[in-house]
């Protein structure tokens, strides 16, 4: 080695261990909490000490805490709670007992059942909130008191062990029919977090509507076509029936419904009515559509607290009409979109119409393109249509509207309407709108094969 060598590697050893001391010295020292001033010298301000949030005992329930939180986690659907869950909390019910049947009922009937379970952990059990679901309805909750009887339970508060709870469930059936099953969510300090409780009912309809929904299909201008609609009772109770003077959809034009009663009583009441509905003579062209709302003249339970909640307080009966009324000509689409295209790009787009009158000729119809607005069309030259007949359907023909091409250097859209001219008494004319738009530089894109190659 030569002497450089030894004097650099003597230097490094001494740095080294002076290093190593002043380590150990500041190690051996304890630390200080820089000034104020040696912190804005620095531009570092020292990090904020993390103070430990205090951890409640077990069995407390801390103020600000809020219902629907847990610090445990959310029961699966459910409210979370601010709180604690405690593993020795406990709610418990019957095998069995967390499910109610009422079995048969009658729409329309208030059923009601009171669930009763047990705070039987080693610590109390809280009960922070008890949520019905859509048709049902918590009525109360309530604990063992004192001397044995119930007694109404705050939300929140410690139930100690070994005491009954009472959770009280009404199921409303006024609008529910055949199976039905509602349930009633209870979130606790449990570790499970949720409790959930069930009331169910096999609910026999009021009233019967066969079919609930009527379709009449197409119906050409100027025919009718009539679609009875049998309404019972369940059980042969006699009944008054008319169209439902709360249904804000007025009856469309050209629609006609008459109600009679099959085999009435002397007061024209009876268990079986006929809805005789007749579409016809001053329906509108296109899509029809109604929802036949019938009122009986029977109440059901709690009928003035129904209206009051703009619920309907009478038995009532539903049916879906549909159809279709056909005018002397169809076509389709209404619309023609020839998308975006490129110079030189040839694009065609076909509609088709259709004659619903049986001694109108569509071979003699004349084609003539427009521009929108009275504006004249661009590139009209470059628009070319064709007519013939459609296959598979009668008296009716399929129309090509295309474009051939347009020059190199096109840029823009355009915009205008195919007027088909028909000839007809009663559609004379027939107008189909179309646009597109063209750049130059747009190019069709290349096939990827397969790898990506």
């Amino acid at each position: 080695m030569k002497p450089s060598s030894h004097r650099t590697s003597a230097r490094l050893l001494a740095a080294s261990v002076v290093l190593t001391v002043a380590w150990a010295q500041a190690a051996a020292q304890p630390l200080e909490t820089p000034s104020t001033e040696s912190v804005l010298d620095d531009q570092d301000p020292p990090k904020p000490k993390r103070v430990p949030k205090p951890v409640p005992k077990q069995g407390d329930d801390p103020k600000g805490s809020k219902d629907g939180e847990e610090t445990g986690g959310p029961a699966p659907g459910g409210p979370t709670f601010v709180g604690e869950k405690d593993p020795k909390a406990k709610l418990t019910i019957d095998f069995g007992q967390e499910k109610h049947n009422f079995g048969e009922a009658r729409q329309g009937d208030i059923l009601e059942h009171v669930f009763e379970l047990v705070s039987a952990g080693e610590n109390p059990v809280k009960i922070r909130q008890a949520s019905p679901t859509c048709g049902c309805t918590v009525t109360g909750v309530k604990i063992e008191g004192p001397n044995g009887d119930p007694i109404e339970y705050e939300l929140g508060d410690p139930i100690e062990p070994g005491k009954k709870v009472f959770i009280a469930g009404k199921l409303d059936t006024a609008s529910k029919q055949n199976k039905t099953q509602v349930r009633i969510n209870v979130y606790t300090n449990d570790p499970i977090g949720l409790t959930q409780l069930a009331l169910a009912a096999d609910i026999e309809p009021f009233l019967r509507v066969t079919p609930p929904f009527v379709n009449l299909g197409d119906i050409k201008e100027g025919e009718s076509k009539t679609q009875f609609i049998d309404v019972r009772t369940a059980q042969g109770q006699p009944i008054g029936l008319e169209l439902d003077p709360a249904n804000p959809i007025q009856v469309p034009a050209g629609m006609d419904i008459a109600l009679s009663p099959i085999n009435p009583g002397q007061d024209g009441r009876s268990g079986h009515w006929r809805a005789t509905v007749t579409i016809g003579e001053g329906a509108k062209e296109g899509a029809i559509g109604y929802q036949l709302r019938l009122r009986s003249d029977v109440s059901m339970p709690n009928a003035v607290e129904k209206s009051k909640e703009g619920k309907p307080g009478w038995y009532t009966a539903t049916s879906s009409i549909n159809g279709r009324i056909l005018g002397a000509l169809s076509f389709t689409p209404q619309f023609v979109s020839l998308g975006l295209v490129r110079p030189g790009q040839r694009v065609p787009r076909n509609v088709k119409v259709i004659s619903h009158d049986p001694g109108f000729d569509l071979s003699k119809i004349e084609i003539e393109l427009q521009g929108e607005q009275g504006k004249p069309l661009a590139w009209a030259e470059y628009f070319t249509t064709t007519i013939q007949p459609a296959t598979g359907l009668a008296n009716a023909v399929d129309i090509q509207l295309r474009l051939e091409g347009l020059p190199d250097g096109s840029e823009g859209s355009f915009r205008g309407v195919m007027l088909i001219k028909t000839g007809h008494a009663k559609k004379p004319e027939l107008q189909v709108r179309f646009s597109g738009v063209c750049r130059s530089g747009v190019k069709t894109p290349t096939p990827v094969s397969k790898g990506g190659q």
